[in-house]
C-alpha cells in the first residue's frame, strides 16, 4: 500500500488505537485478541474522528473548507508487538503475520461500517 499525498490545503487528522489493551488473559495459554470490543472501538473512534472533522481548529479557511469538504481522517494502530507477546506469538512468525493481516483487514472493513 501506498500513502496517499494531501492535495493544496489539505490536512489529516490521525489517532491510533492500542492493540494491546485488548488482550484477555495475557501470557497464559488462554490468551485471546477481543475481536468484539476491537470492532466496537473502530466504530465509535471513526465516529469520534468525524467529529474532530466538525472542529478541526485549522487557521486557514481554505484548510478548513478542504477537510470539512473531504472529511479525511486516519486511524491506525499500536501495540502490535506488545499484543503479540501478549499472546504468546513470536514476531515475524506465520501466525503473527496472520494476525497482523486480519487486524488491518478488520480495521479497514469496520471503519466503513460506522
Amino acid at each position: 500500500m501506498k500513502e496517499q499525498p494531501l492535495p493544496p490545503n489539505g490536512s489529516c487528522l490521525l489517532g491510533s488505537l492500542n492493540l494491546a489493551l485488548l488482550v484477555k488473559d495475557p501470557f497464559t495459554p488462554h490468551a485471546s485478541f477481543d475481536w468484539d470490543t476491537y470492532k466496537d472501538l473502530i466504530h465509535v473512534f471513526s465516529r469520534m474522528l468525524d467529529n474532530v472533522v466538525e472542529l478541526n481548529g485549522l487557521p486557514l479557511p481554505e484548510q478548513r473548507h478542504e477537510i470539512e469538504y473531504k472529511r479525511r481522517h486516519g486511524m491506525g494502530f499500536t501495540g502490535l508487538g506488545s499484543a503479540l507477546s501478549l499472546l504468546g506469538m513470536s514476531y515475524g512468525s506465520p501466525e503473527s503475520i496472520e494476525f497482523t493481516e486480519a487486524i488491518s483487514r478488520t480495521m479497514a472493513i469496520e471503519s466503513y461500517r460506522y
